[in-house]
């Protein structure tokens, strides 16, 4: 069974499609991603010449060093950062005795939760680090590049993974039940529990092979681009896991995360499996992942470090992906004010989990009924409006509207994204960048509306006060009267704040505007920031799961055929499912933006939204009031969120399937997420 199970993936040809994508997504993104301000020539080229030409470790240090200084006075920020890395990692090399020598007093700063627990977990914790690091041999540390080892157990190569694995989950437990072949399978001598660890352990060989696939094209990338030096050095060379607790070679180390990489991938592989199971259907087990997903996400990127809550971090599977964090950086968690080491937490709350989902998977599947798709939806719709639908009745609009609705889930979708944006758009009181930014909020608010001689006359008192106090300052420093000093700048912490409101005085009088407009409100509505692109992915990707089913439902269901031979004709069945699709696009658009508008009206209010753009200190259209601003702005996301849409409606048109193409557009669709965080992050 297990065999014919195997076969089923093996032979499918959109298993090999889908594959060859991830594959060539996750390459793309390891050839052309550049996280460091260096690029990867510049890097690999540093070290083969330091290695080729043997020089010492402490001369080459210093060089590097000097040159680092050199080329930031001479504005280089590529060569700069490159050396300073370089000298990072060599220096790391030539202190490592020392560091381990240091290890009792430096304790604290090694352990990741040493500080931020109470309780007696943070002594135990610096005595059990301690006295592990005093047990541990002393290592040998090889100055090679660290680069490529650090990059080998790739985040987005774990998502990549984990979304091939829901394919997997997919075509084992979903496929058959919507097509109607479960119902064979089920009679058969062996049992619905056979088939169901039958189905298993294919998901597992498949999630195993998959792992060593894309990790091993991970292994030829980064070796081609960083070097990965000698392998039989220990882990300790490689900066990153510097504080790594074994004695592992770099070889042993890789295949030891290999091996850890792939039990939690199996264990996520049997979760998928119980929500494929619970799901029954491939929109709604998607969606269940989706979920998932973003949940782990929130985890990951909410939770900070000094969290009493940080455990759940670092079993979060966000985090964990990252296979080589899990034994390469001594770790220890706090379980019932006990020291845990990080790896065996791990193992045990995947193992957990693996046995968890595995029960509830063979009880759902022993109890599941087989969903087929075929016709039932169409036969029921086609009955009740037999008489319309033969007739070419106008109602062949709420008709498909009425297939995407029950088949498609479209108002449970469009219901839970709804709860999304809320929770991502809600904010209850006004959030500053810096101290500036209220200050000069504070002096807005009093000047806003139109400008006057008592706003003028009080601006130019203000800037009186101000350099009056700088002047006090000065003379202050020069007596060295630190005290006075103290008082004082309590009295100037609005300077830079006010500074940027004779900036924006200046700016009005120069263009002979009239009114005084905090921009704060608007720009935030409309700018490029963090926020607004978390918002417009969230709305892609409610888009991807709300019009999935408005083409592919029909082949899937084996409909397409005999809709095209009635009388309505291929062409006006086309022309309403884009009626509908754009019905869904305008209700998408409002899901995803009006909670972040009635936010922003709740705490900025629309002061001065009559008034010209140019009273907001923008430029470019500097006559257009600030309404029309807003409504062009939506516009164009509209245009983009249609422009989307649309491209989305061919390739779903094009592949037929709506696994496959859900599949594909979420990872384009979260790979970009991931990589405009990473972007915003850096920035």
């Amino acid at each position: 069974m297990i065999r014919n199970e195997i076969s089923k993936i093996v032979k499918s040809p959109y298993m090999w499609g889908v594959l060859l994508f991830c594959i060539l997504i996750n390459c793309g993104i390891l050839c052309f991603e550049n996280t460091e301000d260096f690029s990867s020539s510049q890097y690999k080229k540093v070290w083969q010449q330091f290695l080729s030409e043997e020089k010492n470790l402490q001369d080459e240090i210093a060089s590097s060093k000097d040159k680092a200084e050199k080329y930031k006075q001479n504005e280089m920020t590529d060569k700069e950062k490159l050396y300073v890395r370089f000298a990072k990692e060599l220096e790391a090399v030539s202190t490592y005795n020392d560091y381990r020598q240091r290890i009792q007093e430096n304790a604290k700063k090694i352990t990741l939760f040493s500080t931020f627990t109470e309780g007696g977990f943070a002594e135990k914790n610096i005595e059990k680090t301690a006295a592990h690091f005093k047990k541990m041999k002393m290592v040998k540390v090889d100055a090679e590049p660290s680069l490529g080892i650090e990059k080998m157990f790739s985040t987005v190569t774990g998502i990549v993974v984990l979304f091939f694995v829901l394919y997997l989950g997919y075509l084992l437990f979903v496929r058959e039940n919507e097509t109607g072949i479960a119902k064979l399978l089920y009679v058969t001598r062996f049992g619905k529990r056979k088939l169901f660890f039958a189905k298993l352990a294919a998901h597992i060989w498949g999630t195993a092979v998959a792992a060593l696939i894309f990790y091993g094209c991970n292994f030829v990338i980064l070796r081609e681009r960083y070097g990965i030096g000698d392998l039989s050095r220990s882990i300790q060379s490689v900066l990153a896991y510097r504080s790594c607790g074994s004695e592992l070679s770099v070889g042993q180390f890789l295949i030891l995360s290999m091996i850890i990489l792939i039990f939690i991938m199996t264990a996520l592989a049997i979760f998928i499996d119980c929500i494929c199971i619970l799901g029954k259907r491939a929109l709604i087990s998607i969606m269940i992942f989706f979920f998932c997903i973003i949940g782990c996400v929130l985890v990951y990127v909410q939770i900070p470090m000094n969290s009493n809550l940080n455990w759940l971090k670092y079993i979060d599977p966000a985090y964990c992906l990252n296979a080589g964090d899990i034994i390469g950086k001594y770790v220890n968690i706090n379980i019932l004010g006990e020291p845990v080491s990080y790896p065996v937490v791990v193992m045990a709350v995947y193992f957990l989990l693996l046995l968890i989902c595995m029960i509830c998977g063979m009880i759902g599947f022993s109890k599941m009924k087989e969903e087929s798709r075929k016709s039932e939806l169409f036969n029921f719709a086609f009955m009740k409006n037999e008489k319309r639908f033969l007739k070419g009745h106008d109602s062949l609009f709420r008709y498909e509207l009425y297939k995407v609705r029950k088949g498609g889930r479209v108002s449970m979708i469009l219901f839970l994204f709804l709860i999304v944006s809320c929770f991502l758009s809600y904010q209850s009181h006004l959030i500053f960048n810096d101290e500036d930014e209220y200050y000069y909020y504070t002096y807005m608010k009093q000047l806003e509306g139109e400008k006057t001689i008592e706003k003028t006359n009080f601006i130019q008192k203000e800037n009186k006060r101000f350099q009056s106090l700088k002047k006090k300052q000065q003379k202050f420093m020069e007596e060295d009267k630190v005290e006075d000093l103290m008082i004082l700048s309590e009295d100037l912490r609005p300077v830079h704040g006010f500074e940027k409101v004779v900036e924006r005085n200046n700016y009005i009088n120069k263009h002979n505007l009239h009114a005084y407009v905090y921009e704060g409100g608007y720009v935030k509505l409309m700018d490029f920031s963090k926020e607004n692109g978390i918002l417009m992915t969230l709305g892609l990707l409610l888009l991807t799961f709300s019009l999935c089913s408005v083409f592919t439902q029909d082949y899937e269901t084996g409909q397409k055929m005999l809709l095209q031979a009635t009388l309505l004709g291929r062409k006006k069945m086309a022309h309403k499912k884009i009626l509908v699709s754009i019905f869904i696009i305008v209700i998408s658009f409002g899901i995803i933006y009006l909670p972040q508008f009635i936010t922003f009206y709740r705490l900025y209010g629309l002061v001065g939204i009559t008034e010209p753009v140019g009273c907001m200190g923008i430029q470019s259209g500097m006559e257009m009031p600030i309404w029309l601003w807003l409504v062009l702005g939506y516009v164009i996301r509209l245009i983009i969120m249609l422009a989307y849409s649309g491209f989305f409606l061919f390739i779903s048109n094009k592949i037929k399937s709506a696994f496959v193409t859900l599949t594909v557009m979420s990872i384009v669709i979260i790979i970009i997420f991931f990589v405009r965080f990473s972007m915003f992050e850096t920035l």
